[in-house]
């Protein structure tokens, strides 16, 4: 771990791999990223992934989206006022 004083398993980061933490004698990727081969990548936008390890990402649900989700609590809403010259409410 390249993380000195760490509680949880997950503020371990191996030091092979920083977009990996270590879980139990092994190494995983980190919440918000998935396994891709032998290496990790992020989830796209309005996609999120909330386990580690996991290989396939989630879309976020129906009107919310994300920039980089780690879990399902950050995806948000994707209401936005449109500007009054493009506003149709009379």
């Amino acid at each position: 771990t390249t993380d000195l004083g760490a509680t949880e398993e997950e503020e371990c980061v191996c030091v092979s791999d920083p977009n990996k933490v270590q879980v139990g004698q092994g190494c995983v990727c980190k919440k918000g990223m998935f396994v891709a081969g032998t290496t990790c990548k992020s989830c796209t936008a309005g996609h999120f992934i909330g386990t580690l390890g996991a290989s396939v990402c989630s879309p976020c649900p129906q009107g919310s989206t994300t920039s980089a989700a780690v879990g399902l609590e950050q995806c948000h809403a994707m209401c936005v006022r449109c500007p009054v010259w493009a506003r149709d409410d009379g």
